[in-house]
């Protein structure tokens, strides 16, 4: 039974590093850590961030049998667990073009926070995640969640004038962020 139980072992490690001939497209499905080696008990080097554009361009198998893949993103590469990632193959269309949609808000946030370094650390976290937080002005509110579609001015007794920030949602529902002195007071729901 031990002399099978070796056996095994030794031929997972003999693939350890089995290279595929071409480069897949994949998701990182949560946020995961990036190891220098196939194997699990070290130290990450970094993380993928979820929804993060990855390419796979080779797998390997570590001596328990979890299966590995070796990612590339835009900012670093490194080995992931495979279960964390999903290739684009087996995604929807409008999956694919949601991850993408993400990248690219992710690279125009963080675009803006290099040229806005003097805003408060909580404004400059809620921006960096791409969610807002009270007393935002409204140029963090439209860094945080981009444009708006409409702005109106408001008045409300006990609260006096406010505006409305505007947004429309993935499921074409409004979204209202209110302002008032240039500061967020409340909104209506999470994007």
């Amino acid at each position: 039974m031990n002399r099978i139980r070796i056996v095994s072992i030794i031929l997972l490690w003999s693939s350890l590093l089995c290279c595929s001939a071409e480069i897949k497209l994949a998701v990182a499905t949560t946020s995961a850590p990036v190891f220098d080696e196939p194997k699990k008990g070290l130290l990450p080097q970094t993380f993928f961030g979820k929804q993060d554009s990855l390419s796979i361009d080779s797998t390997a198998v570590d001596s328990l049998g979890n299966a590995w893949f070796h990612a590339k993103s835009k900012k670093s590469q490194g080995w992931i667990i495979a279960t964390m990632v999903q290739y684009a193959s087996k995604m929807s269309d409008t999956a694919i073009s949601a991850a993408l949609a993400t990248d690219a808000d992710k690279v125009r946030r963080l675009a803006i926070l290099k040229e806005h370094v003097q805003w408060p650390r909580r404004a400059v976290n809620a921006i960096r995640i791409g969610v807002i937080c009270l007393d935002m002005t409204e140029d963090q509110v439209v860094a945080s969640w981009g444009q708006y579609d409409a702005k109106m001015n408001c008045y409300m007794v006990g609260t006096g004038n406010y505006q409305a920030l505007l947004y429309k949602n993935k499921n074409n529902k409004c979204l209202m962020v209110t302002l008032q002195n240039d500061k967020v007071i409340g909104w209506t729901d999470d994007k």
